[in-house]
């Protein structure tokens, strides 16, 4: 067979095209590795799962067992607050325990504050206007810790990892009543937003810095259904439903490397398929100053199409109670109960709530706890510590 005269400079060469080609390799899009961009892994962080997190003290308190009632229109757009303004900040503690278990000088920071929820009330004639936002999804972590020991299969290297996960959620609500019962419908605007990095110290080439963030944002609405109005007398009760079009989210960002052996950066890009919520909460006075809350609700799964992951089908059902006598100002509040994700690094989590209120005389405060027990499969239980405090004036 007669060889190509080309063939012997193709090989000669091969070695120095390929040394070429590695920079235009480090700068093309990571989506089309199709898989979570480097350094976004499921061992440091829970990505692409997540846990509700409460736009209100009282959701909080209550474990929430409240989301769809139609007190607050997070969940449910027939809500019909008084006239009034109300603003939530959270105070974030997350304790990972799989990671201290499996590494040595483990710390992380012991807290972060944010912004929880709020929302403006404005009835006017017959309808009711809510604008509203919240964050949904929030997750901030940062932290530190030796990985392996001399000798070990794994190199060891001093890591320090951070990350936020968040998304915002904002709407405006509009609902009317029909007798006892009372619908409303809302537009949202969807903003999500995730930074991830790792700074590692090692001795290898690969030591240095990896950050990769994207964000991206949407349209969508929500609907919801509330019958009858709660009242503090015995026997009275309340239903709430809710359903929620999440709309696609098309994320785009940017990965940075700075390594002792390259820096490098490239473009990342994702689409997080849409999806359905859906829930029900009931509430029903056992006497005039006591009465018992329950909710139930999940959404179906969602492809993030470019990093290869799925956030799967999820519920969540959760029981809380609530003390208040008319003739004081102050409200004790409880809750409990489980929430769960399928495909998720961390696929369940029991849930617990326990809150006061206290009024004035045009307004009130509320601070709510929710507790997170998190599992994960093989691994300690690691904790999720929400401190939320509201702040209500009525005008």
């Amino acid at each position: 067979m007669r060889r190509h005269p080309a063939m012997p400079a193709v090989s000669r060469y091969l070695p120095l095209l390929v040394v070429l080609a590695l920079p235009c390799l480090a700068y093309a899009p990571a989506s089309a590795l199709a898989a979570p961009p480097s350094p976004l892994n499921d061992v440091l962080w829970a990505f692409p799962g997540a846990g509700a997190a409460p736009g209100s003290a009282m959701s909080a308190a209550f474990a929430l067992s409240d989301r769809w009632l139609g007190a607050q229109p997070f969940d449910n757009p027939a809500a019909l607050p008084r006239r009034g303004v109300v603003a939530s900040g959270v105070l974030q503690r997350l304790s990972r325990q799989d990671l201290r278990a499996q590494n040595r000088q483990f710390d992380e920071q012991g807290a972060f504050i944010d912004f929880g929820g709020g929302w403006l009330s404005v009835p006017v004639g017959g309808l009711g206007l809510v604008a509203y936002a919240y964050q949904p999804v929030l997750r901030l972590e940062s932290n530190a810790f030796a990985r392996g020991e001399v000798g070990g299969p794994v190199q060891p290297a001093i890591i320090a990892s951070n990350g936020t996960s968040r998304e915002l959620r904002a709407g405006l609500a509009v609902s009317r009543s029909w007798g006892a019962v009372r619908g409303g419908i809302a537009g949202e605007f969807t903003r999500r937003d995730d930074v991830y990095e790792i700074s590692e110290q090692s001795g290898s080439p690969d030591q240095g810095l990896r950050h990769v963030d994207f964000s991206g944002s949407g349209f969508g609405g929500q609907a919801g259904l509330r019958y009858r109005e709660d009242r503090a007398e015995r026997g009275s009760y309340t239903l709430g439903i809710g359903a929620r079009f999440v709309p696609t989210l098309t994320v785009q960002g940017e990965q940075r490397f700075t390594l002792l052996s390259l820096d490098s950066l490239a473009t990342v890009s994702a689409e997080r398929e849409s999806g359905i919520e859906a829930g029900a909460s009931a509430s029903y006075r056992v006497t005039a100053a006591f009465r018992v809350l329950a909710g139930v609700g999940g959404r179906d799964a969602r492809d993030w199409v470019g990093f290869d992951v799925r956030s799967g089908a999820a519920y969540q059902w959760s029981v809380g109670g609530e003390f208040h006598d008319d003739r004081d100002p102050w409200t004790l509040r409880f809750g409990v109960g489980k929430e769960h994700e399928d495909d998720v690094p961390e696929k369940n989590a029991g849930i617990l709530g326990l809150g006061i209120g206290w009024s004035f005389d045009n307004s009130r405060l509320d601070i709510g706890l929710l507790h997170r027990n998190i599992n994960r499969e093989g691994a300690p239980t690691s904790y999720d510590d929400r401190l939320v405090a509201t702040v209500t004036a009525s005008f």
